[in-house]
């Protein structure tokens, strides 16, 4: 097992990598709860991950959303393990919405609740302190939606020049 930390993590002062992971669970993803700054959202939504090492070497990378898809047993953990900074310029702002509501809308998330996952999409879209964060929320919805059953079209989020092009095109 090891652990995940995104390079805009804030952790939290009551945050300890010490979780003793048990026998049972060393083939499931652990994914704890962050902070969101800019909609006040909690949920693992950037938060800390603790992966097995061998299911992630052969994990498929042609997905949206990597992280469920390395094994069918996921554990969510209740304990916050940061904030997600994620706002640091209008791009990383825009582009964290953007990807993170491509997800929600597509319902790419392996064994998602689909009644909460529409209310973090209206939050993200909706509730926020930052109009870049709205803009690129509402901008992932909508790509979303439309590519929902479009695999390829899906997997461009984790394509960074492309979302440099898809924040130029989108003004806010």
């Amino acid at each position: 097992m090891f652990y995940v930390v995104d390079g805009d993590a804030v952790i939290e002062d009551d945050f300890y990598f010490d979780y003793k992971v048990p026998q049972k669970d060393m083939d499931a993803v652990h994914v704890w709860r962050s902070k969101n700054p800019v909609n006040n959202l909690v949920y693992g939504y950037g938060g800390v991950k603790l992966l097995p090492r061998d299911l992630t070497l052969n994990m498929n990378i042609d997905t949206a959303d990597m992280t469920t898809s390395i094994s069918s047993r996921f554990r969510p953990m209740e304990q916050i393990s940061n904030i997600s900074a994620f706002n640091t310029s209008p791009f990383d702002t825009w582009k964290s919405a953007f990807r993170e509501c491509v997800k929600l809308s597509s319902k790419v998330i392996d064994r998602q609740d689909n009644k909460e996952t529409e209310a973090r999409l209206d939050v993200w879209c909706n509730n926020s302190n930052d109009n870049i964060a709205i803009a690129g929320a509402k901008a992932g919805r909508q790509y979303g939606e439309a590519n929902k059953n479009n695999k390829e079209a899906l997997a461009k989020i984790n394509d960074f020049e492309w979302l440099k092009e898809q924040y130029n095109d989108n003004p806010i």
